[in-house]
């Protein structure tokens, strides 16, 4: 039923406008009842696709989206048509999607909707159990709102002193742990380099090695003597004799003294000699240290430095003590064979001597009366090795050059020296 203040479309039974296509409209005026009754014919309506919406379970109803409602173009890609205007397609406007998330949600939503009058039935019951209630406090002005700020900046700045005071005690703090702990540590240093400077020069003095080490034993040797020297003299309480006898004593204690720095100095001689031997036997079996391109160091192994090798350890093998005779017949065994390629009157007389030696041993000599020949031995393969026709690397270990001509243009010239050498 409509109002009475409905006006009715002039052309009935044509269709609408207003309603979909193949729709059409009819009224019926009854002046005596006051009454005007519209009769919408929908049977020919096309429907709209379906885009979305709402259907009412109670009667099956179909509400669509306002997207819905506009007619457009389908398939998208066709051409646009655009609405007639002053129609109810204009009312509408075709929706975008803006995504906009606010600070706070908010919405508005009813709690009761009631079907009619008499029907006081909810059709939305709402949960109300974890709602909260706000409610506004006074109002606040920008002067308000300055002040808020200045004082959380106060508190800010105090938090802020706060932690870069904290910052600098506990700067300062393990400044002062590290001050205390290197010290702690140079001491500890200090202590162990006195104790290994003091054990240094007991060292030395027991087992001298060098020529200081011998000159601070001498000098020492000469300060015990002269202050000795001196209380004899200054002792008033002893005649000529017993200061004569006095000095007879002192005398003999340097003597033994000196003779007692002598026999350390042929110890000591002997270890140094063994010290070098070996050092140069490793250098000369050490391979060769070359510099590439790139800058690489790279160790090379030539037959030179291999040959050294093998004689440094046939060397230290004739050095060892001899615990067995099939031992030490093997190491005199392997010398030979290495020797006897050579013909020279080295090599002849290391030959007759490992024989000899061979010969005594098969006897059943002691080795107490074989230690002259072996060290005859020893000496004799040390000049083999060392002597570069046999041993190629021992060129550059040599004191005095092969080659008579080296050095001939830096030869100071004499007086009686001849223009040219022959």
């Amino acid at each position: 039923m409509l109002p009475k203040t409905f006006s009715p479309s002039p052309q009935q039974g044509a269709a609408s406008p207003e309603l979909g296509p193949g729709a059409t409209v009819a009224a019926e005026v009854q002046p005596a009842q006051n009454e005007y009754t519209l009769i919408i014919d929908r049977k020919e309506e096309k429907e709209l696709l379906y885009r979305g919406g709402y259907k009412d379970v109670r009667d099956g109803t179909t509400y669509l989206n306002a997207c819905a409602q506009t007619r457009v173009p389908w398939p998208p890609r066709a051409k646009k048509q655009w609405p007639k205007m002053i129609s109810r397609e204009t009312q509408k406007s075709e929706l975008r999607n803006r995504v906009k998330q606010t600070v706070r949600e908010a919405y508005t939503q009813m709690q009761l909707i009631y079907n009619n009058d008499d029907d006081a039935t909810p059709t939305v019951v709402i949960d109300t159990s974890f709602d909260n209630y706000r409610i506004p406090g006074p109002y606040e002005d920008s002067n308000a709102w300055e002040e808020k700020r200045r004082l959380a900046a106060i508190v800010i700045q105090k938090y802020l002193r706060r932690k870069i005071a904290q910052l600098a005690a506990h700067r300062m703090r393990r400044y002062a742990i590290e001050r205390r702990q290197f010290w702690k540590e140079h001491e500890r240093r200090k202590e162990e380099e006195r104790k290994a400077m003091l054990q240094w020069e007991l060292e030395r003095r027991i087992n001298p090695r060098t020529p200081a080490d011998f000159e601070v034993l001498y000098q020492e040797l000469e300060n015990w003597r002269f202050q000795e020297n001196a209380k004899i003299h200054c002792n008033q309480a002893v005649n000529r004799h017993d200061k004569t006898h006095a000095f007879k004593e002192l005398l003999t204690k340097e003597l033994k003294l000196l003779q007692a720095l002598d026999t350390l100095r042929r110890k000591a001689a002997k270890l140094n000699r063994q010290d070098r031997i070996a050092n140069t036997l490793t250098k000369m079996g050490s391979p060769k240290l070359w510099e590439m391109s790139n800058g690489r160091i790279v160790h090379v192994q030539t037959p030179a430095t291999n040959r050294a090798s093998d004689l440094g350890q046939l060397y230290k093998e004739l050095t060892k003590q001899v615990d067995s005779m099939d031992t030490r017949m093997g190491v005199l065994g392997y010398v030979k064979w290495m020797v006897q390629v050579f013909h020279t009157p080295l090599i002849r007389e290391i030959l007759l001597l490992i024989e000899r030696e061979a010969d005594l041993m098969f006897r059943g000599r002691p080795a107490s009366s074989l230690n002259g020949l072996r060290q005859r031995i020893l000496n004799l393969f040390l000049q083999f090795v060392e002597t570069p026709e046999f041993n190629p690397e021992a060129v550059s270990f040599l004191y005095v050059p092969v080659d008579f001509d080296h050095g001939k243009n830096r030869f100071p010239m004499m007086r009686d020296m001849p223009a040219e050498f022959p």
